[in-house]
């Protein structure tokens, strides 16, 4: 377990009374960063949440916060915080809400109200303090919960289907805030949805769950910014590198490219592709499938400050002789990037 992990989860069973519902052997969260958990109801996204912050107790394997058993450690429930899809407000005034959890740790009142009303311009809540709890909207009322958990500086905030109740304006403005407490406060956040646009622009990772069970990606998530170029071509500008996308508007912020649509070649490509990029081989890994090795090899390539990752035969890795270091062509079709 490297130093930046501050979850991992290892050979993990869970279930109600029953079969498992949660069979996970091996995860790692990453401190930072937005991890999101993407699968349909039942896959057991809500589980897992619970289970990291020891709201569930597994029948079988470890969990650990930072190299400790969460079993074993009682600051697990100081250092994450739990937010149910549906918060739960006390009676009474914004503020008051906010600072129940520095009141009953007896925190000096000045120190309340500057933790209060930091939370708050974080939020977007400024004003509300005297707001009642009752004359708030379901958005409203998600961010008084996230400033609640705010104030309390946990190393973790653990989200269940955030946008399950609330409309699209206060979703876009979900989305601007968690990387915003991320990069101020150093917060990780693990984010649990079945809202496919809403995963890909949030995370910095993207965990697919099904049946119980973490199923093996095969995308490059790649974060930066639409631009404009030459003859209103569409291009997605990230890592340094601009690439040709589908012809269509909006504020895009994900471009996906599923691995298994990058053609590498020694030669630039005579193609219809658009995207053609000389690049290094950082690694070649066999792919795996719960732990088991597959015949088809996984390339990391570094195009400028950009990182793709490629998937093709073994056959094909041999015939085209890749190694760390080796230069090749990366193309792919600028129809294959989906925009978020």
């Amino acid at each position: 377990m490297s130093e930046n992990t501050i979850f991992r989860v290892e050979n993990l069973e869970f279930g109600y009374g029953g079969p498992p519902v949660l069979t996970v052997g091996e995860l790692e969260f990453e401190k930072n960063r937005i991890h999101v958990l993407l699968g349909p109801n039942g896959s057991g996204k809500t589980s897992l949440l619970k289970l990291l912050n020891r709201l569930l107790y597994a029948q079988k394997g470890n969990i650990l916060l930072e190299g400790k058993d969460i079993g074993e450690n009682r600051a697990v429930r100081e250092e994450t915080v739990y937010l149910h899809q549906n918060p739960l407000l006390f009676s009474g005034m914004v503020y008051n809400n906010i600072a129940y959890g520095l009141k009953i740790r007896k925190m000096p009142k000045v120190q309340i109200a500057e933790r209060v009303n930091e939370a708050l311009t974080v939020a977007g809540l400024e004003g509300f303090e005297k707001r009642r709890h009752n004359a708030l909207s379901g958005g409203e009322i998600q961010r008084v919960a996230i400033a609640r958990a705010l104030v309390l500086r946990p190393k973790v905030i653990l989200f269940d289907e955030p946008t399950s109740s609330i409309d699209l304006e206060n979703v876009r403005r979900f989305e601007k805030l968690l990387p915003s407490i991320r990069d101020r406060y150093g917060t990780t956040i693990i984010v649990s949805t079945h809202n496919l646009p809403f995963a890909y622009r949030i995370c910095d990772r993207l965990v697919h769950l099904d049946e119980g069970k973490v199923v093996p990606t095969g995308e490059n998530i790649l974060s930066g910014s639409m631009v404009s170029g030459e003859r209103d071509e569409r291009l997605f500008e990230c890592g340094g590198v601009r690439i040709h996308c589908p012809d269509m508007d909006g504020d895009f912020v994900k471009a996906v490219v599923d691995h298994d649509r990058i053609v590498l070649s020694r030669e630039t490509l005579h193609s219809s592709a658009r995207n053609n990029f000389a690049a290094e081989v950082k690694a070649v890994t066999p792919m795996q499938i719960r732990g088991q090795a597959h015949p088809l090899m996984d390339v990391t390539l570094a195009v400028k400050d950009l990182r793709l990752t490629s998937r093709i035969t073994e056959q094909s890795c041999k015939e085209l002789g890749l190694d760390t270091g080796s230069m090749v062509f990366a193309s792919f079709k600028a129809s294959t990037v989906r925009l978020y």
